[in-house]
């Protein structure tokens, strides 16, 4: 008895004929060969294998060449090599050509000895290449390393080089040299209090050091009392803002209202200084005053200098004028006190009626750098 053929749904013969369906292709007849030579090759022992196959399938000399990167003859050079050449040359673009460079020439003694001969005036005329000075202590100022607690270093040992130099060794000669900037904890200088030293000091004989340019880093909050003292520092020593050809000028500003908000009248008057030169704007009164709790010294300040400097300050502005109204009737004084600030700062005579009032109102304006 014959079987009934029956259809299965779903399955598909591989007759030639057949139609193909969506789904995964047939391996062609090339790939079949292809796999199965494959298969019988593995299936040989290693010894039949020939010794070009294993040649041919290793990367050539010339393609390990490329990938393994060769120094230049003078990342090859001995350490002590690159060290004197770096320091002879001074240029600090030599670390920042490769890496190999960098890591060779970034150790402690290199870069603190790299610093003391960029700092360091011996008192003589100054090599050909002191007109790159202030590129160089702008580009060294700039460095992350660079920070207050290692300026210091810098200036205690500059100075101790100095004093060896120059022989000062007794007490008349080191107090001669009182007319410098440093902690009376560094040097053997009658000095008190060397934060008020700073203002007093002409020039530094020993620091080789001019029209460079103040850091980004030192010119925006937040404002600790160490950036204040390494910004009062760069700005005596001449360190000025470019507001034509880079941005520190808008980071400046922008760092003048991190100070008003952080209530640093001593940052505020560094910024305020004629070689970083930020311009007072109504904003920034606006700022101290509603924004920020009417800190009487820090309006003073503000009024002071939009008084004396090209300021952009509307002493009329509405809503100065209306947070007064509100202060007088809310019976807050100092409602009347802004007042009469914005109406003598636009007569000009605010800095003559600030000390005339010190003693009387009590305040503590602190404006003996702009007074």
């Amino acid at each position: 008895m014959e079987l009934t053929p029956i259809k299965i749904r779903g399955k598909r013969s591989n007759t030639p004929g057949s139609k193909r369906g969506r789904g995964r292709p047939l391996k062609s007849a090339s790939t079949s060969a292809a796999s199965s030579a494959v298969s019988s090759r593995a299936s040989t022992p290693v010894s039949t294998i020939s010794k070009a196959s294993v040649r041919s399938a290793r990367p050539s000399t010339a393609k390990r060449r490329k990938t393994a990167k060769s120094l230049s003859r003078l990342e090859e050079l001995p350490l002590e090599l690159l060290q004197m050449i770096f320091l002879e040359s001074m240029n600090i673009a030599l670390p920042r050509s490769s890496p190999h460079l960098a890591a060779m020439l970034s150790d402690e003694h290199t870069r603190l000895e790299f610093s003391l001969r960029a700092f360091y005036c011996n008192g003589l005329l100054l090599n050909d290449t002191s007109a790159d000075m202030p590129r160089l202590h702008s580009e060294l100022l700039a460095c992350r390393f660079f920070t207050w607690s290692y300026f210091q270093v810098i200036l205690r040992r500059v100075h101790e080089r100095y004093v060896k130099e120059h022989k000062l060794l007794d007490d008349e000669h080191l107090s001669a040299c009182s007319n410098i900037f440093c902690p009376h904890s560094f040097f053997p200088v009658a000095a008190d209090d060397w934060k008020a030293d700073l203002w007093k000091v002409e020039h530094t004989p020993y620091l080789q050091m001019g029209a460079f340019q103040i850091p980004e880093k030192v010119l925006h909050g937040p404002w600790t009392s160490d950036k204040v003292e390494f910004l009062s520092l760069l700005v005596k020593l001449d360190g000025r803002v470019d507001w034509e050809y880079t941005s520190m000028g808008e980071v400046a500003t922008q760092g003048l209202y991190d100070a008003i908000q952080q209530g640093s009248t001593e940052a505020v008057a560094e910024l305020f200084h004629e070689n970083i030169r930020v311009i007072p704007k109504t904003e920034m009164v606006r700022v101290a005053v509603m924004d920020c709790g009417f800190d009487v010294e820090m309006v003073y300040l503000l009024l002071c200098h939009a008084d004396c400097d090209d300021g952009d300050v509307d002493y009329y502005d509405s809503k100065l004028w209306a947070w007064i109204e509100h202060a007088n009737s809310s019976g807050d004084p100092k409602g009347a006190l802004l007042r009469e600030m914005l109406l003598q700062a636009d007569k000009r005579d605010l800095r003559y009626a600030t000390m005339l009032r010190r003693e009387r109102t009590g305040l503590p304006p602190n404006l003996h750098r702009i007074v």
